[in-house]
């Protein structure tokens, strides 16, 4: 039997109810408690169960994603810190589409800070970046945009000019070279590009 005193204590109230106070409840206050109440003409009794509610708390940012703008072929670090009770679950997306943790975008926890590690950076890695945070009681958003800036190479031009008679002709011929990125190999390659432009003055 439950004995009135410490954290337990009974009350009386009007019309003849009693009430059984528990203060500071743990797990080990939890099961089945019943109610006797006697007299001459006999016995009732009533069963309640306890049981304890688990704490719940809606994610949050502690941390959120920031925007950045590097250099191609960069390390991009896109961290955030969550919390919420229970855990939520953590996803990385890019432009809308869900990101799958690979050798080129990993997705890594230590706590709750959440990161997506983009090992090499190309200009196609520009875009909008988002996190959503979920459990059973919300859901959180944290977006950014990250802009990867190509690499350009000096443009080259060579002139060349010719006297024919009255006629003078001027050719030039520029040379671009640009490192095309292939995402399949994460590695560039030198694609030299020619362009003729031809001016003719007559005299």
């Amino acid at each position: 039997p439950v004995i009135g005193g410490g954290r337990c204590s009974v009350e009386r109230g009007g019309r003849g109810t009693f009430s059984l106070l528990v203060g500071g409840v743990s797990e080990e206050d939890l099961g089945c408690y019943t109610c006797q109440a006697t007299n001459e003409a006999g016995s009732r009794q009533v069963t309640v169960e306890i049981l304890l509610e688990a704490e719940t708390a809606p994610p949050t940012f502690i941390q959120r994603l920031q925007s950045s703008t590097v250099r191609q072929g960069s390390q991009v670090r896109l961290s955030v810190r969550v919390s919420g009770i229970p855990t939520p679950v953590v996803k990385f997306y890019r432009e809308g589409a869900e990101i799958q943790s690979s050798a080129d975008f990993q997705i890594l926890q230590d706590g709750d800070l959440y990161s997506l590690l983009i090992a090499e950076a190309f200009p196609e890695d520009s875009g909008a970046y988002s996190v959503t945070t979920t459990n059973s009681s919300g859901r959180a958003t944290s977006t950014c945009e990250l802009l990867v800036q190509g690499e350009f190479s000096p443009v080259q031009i060579l002139v060349l000019t010719v006297w024919i008679g009255a006629k003078l002709s001027a050719v030039c011929l520029i040379q671009v070279k640009k490192q095309f990125p292939l995402r399949k190999q994460r590695r560039s390659c030198p694609h030299p590009r020619w362009r003729c432009l031809e001016l003719q003055w007559r005299g």
